[in-house]
């Protein structure tokens, strides 16, 4: 979730981005969160939050992307 831009969000500035990932692990479920400033205009910060995302959850899961 976040705000890509141009303008800010109800007090969100653009390109502020927060990513979740849950998974099963040994015990239960595992979560992580990561809190992203992305730079450029919309389509750069949405584009760049997609890859981060992706990144994001093969690191989680123990795969190198």
């Amino acid at each position: 979730t976040g705000v890509a831009g141009p303008d800010s969000e109800d007090g969100v500035v653009p390109g502020l981005v927060w990513l979740a990932v849950c998974w099963p692990g040994p015990g239960g479920h595992r979560v992580a969160v990561r809190r992203l400033c992305q730079a450029g205009d919309r389509g750069q910060v949405r584009a760049a939050t997609v890859e981060s995302a992706l990144t994001f959850a093969l690191e989680c899961v123990g795969t190198e992307p």
